[in-house]
Parts: structure tokens; C-alpha cells; sequence
């Protein structure tokens, strides 16, 4: 803040040239590990949970199971002002993710979707069984 300050600028902000996105996160990664790998998700997937799933999804062999995420935003701080004339707050972001690949609002739609009220271990078993049969 002190060097936008020092320059004349309301704010500062992190170029997207000084920033480099994680790197390999565009393409697939490699691998002699061809074996199906599942990935739970359920609709309350967000945050560190998106993160993981950004890196699963690296690999051609990762198979999302279950229901479609949450989606979260490019802010990773926020500071809450309640509204002096009531009810309400105000929500100001103070720090966001600059190059991160998967955008802001973006979810994780399942490849095999859970859409039956059973979620137990057994019917995850069974529909991975049926997928892995059909190969």
C-alpha cells in the first residue's frame, strides 16, 4: 500500500506480468498410473475443496463421482462492515487469487453423477463397479 501510496495510486495491485499461474495446471500431466482414480464430490465442495479438485483433474485417469460442486470466487480475504442503518453488511474483498487458472463461479460437474438419495459406501462401490465393467 505504502508503494501505491508512494506513486500516486489509490490502491495497489499485482500485475498479471510479475504473477506466473502454477505451472502444468493447463495441460494434462503424465503418467505410467493408468488405473481409474475417483474423486467424491458433494454440492458443498468449495474452496480448498476446488483447489484439490483442480489438481486431480490434472490426470487423464481422475473420475469425478457424485453431485456437481460449489463454485467460489477469486477472493481469498474479505473484511464485513455492518450497515449503520440496519439490518445488512457490507462485504469488501481485500485480497484475491491473480492467475489462478479455474475462474471465478466455475464448478466440478460430476462424470458420473450420484443422483439417487443412497450415498452410502455401498452404492459408490456399485456405480464405480458398473463404470469399471464398462470400461
Amino acid at each position: 500500500m505504502k508503494a501505491a501510496r508512494d506513486a500516486g495510486e489509490p490502491l495497489w495491485r499485482e500485475t498479471e506480468d510479475k504473477v506466473s499461474a502454477n505451472p502444468g495446471q493447463d495441460v494434462s500431466v503424465k503418467t505410467d498410473f493408468t488405473a481409474p482414480v475417483y474423486v467424491i464430490n458433494w454440492g458443498l465442495c468449495a474452496s480448498a475443496c476446488l483447489d484439490a479438485n483442480d489438481f486431480f483433474t490434472l490426470f487423464d485417469n481422475t473420475k469425478i463421482i457424485g453431485a456437481p460442486t460449489s463454485a467460489d470466487s477469486t477472493y481469498m480475504e474479505v473484511r464485513s462492515v455492518p450497515l449503520p442503518a440496519g439490518p445488512g453488511q457490507l462485504v469488501i474483498p481485500s485480497k484475491v487469487y491473480v492467475g489462478r487458472p479455474r475462474g471465478w463461479g466455475v464448478i466440478y460437474e460430476p462424470d458420473i453423477e450420484m443422483d439417487q438419495v443412497d450415498w452410502s459406501t455401498e452404492a459408490f462401490l456399485d456405480r464405480i463397479e458398473t463404470d469399471l465393467v464398462s470400461g
